[in-house]
C-alpha cells in the first residue's frame, strides 16, 4: 500500500472511531483515493516531513551550540573563582606572615627597650656622655612602643 494510501486509510478510521461510526470498522470498507488524490497527498506528506525534519535538525543543533556555550561559560566562572580562591589564600599567608613579622619586630623593640633601661642603669657611674641623646633614643623608643600598642595590636585583636 503506497505511503499516501496508507495515511488515507488511517485518517479516515480515525474520523470514524471518534464520531463513533463503525465501531466494528474491519466490516466497513474505506475507498481508495484516485491516483492524481494520492499524489498531491503523498507530496504533501513528502513535504511535511521534509520540513519536519529540517526544524528538528535545526532545533538540535541549536539546543547542542546553547549546551556548550553554557559549558565554556561555567568552565570560565569556575576558573575566575578558583583564581580568586588562590589570591585570597596567597593574601591570606601574607597577611599571616607580615603579622608575625610585626610581632617579632615588636619583641625586637620591647627586647632594646629592655636592654637600654639596663644601660642607662648600669652607666650611671658619673659618666654622661651623651644623656641628651639617650633621652631623645628613649623617648622615640617609647612613641615607637606605644604606636605598636595603640594601632598594630588594636587592629590585629579585632580580625
Amino acid at each position: 500500500m503506497p505511503p499516501a494510501q496508507f495515511y488515507h486509510w488511517c485518517e479516515v478510521r480515525m474520523k470514524m472511531y471518534v464520531m463513533n461510526i463503525g465501531k466494528s470498522s474491519q466490516t466497513s470498507t474505506i475507498p481508495k483515493l484516485s491516483e492524481e488524490a494520492a499524489i498531491e497527498l503523498g507530496g504533501n506528506l513528502l513535504g511535511e516531513g521534509l520540513i519536519f525534519t529540517i526544524a528538528v535538525g535545526i532545533l538540535v543543533f541549536e539546543v547542542s551550540r546553547q549546551k556548550e556555550k553554557e559549558k565554556k561559560k561555567e568552565e570560565f566562572e569556575q576558573n575566575v573563582i578558583d583564581t580568586l580562591q588562590t589570591q585570597v589564600s596567597d593574601l591570606l599567608f601574607t597577611t599571616e606572615e607580615l603579622d608575625t613579622k610585626l610581632r617579632e619586630a615588636t619583641r625586637l623593640l620591647y627586647a632594646t627597650q629592655h636592654e637600654l633601661r639596663d644601660f642607662k642603669g648600669s652607666t650611671s657611674l658619673g659618666v654622661n656622655i651623651s644623656a641628651n641623646n639617650n633621652n631623645t633614643t628613649s623617648a622615640t623608643v617609647n612613641k615607637a612602643v606605644n604606636y605598636a600598642q595603640s594601632k598594630v595590636f588594636s587592629h590585629s585583636s579585632k580580625s
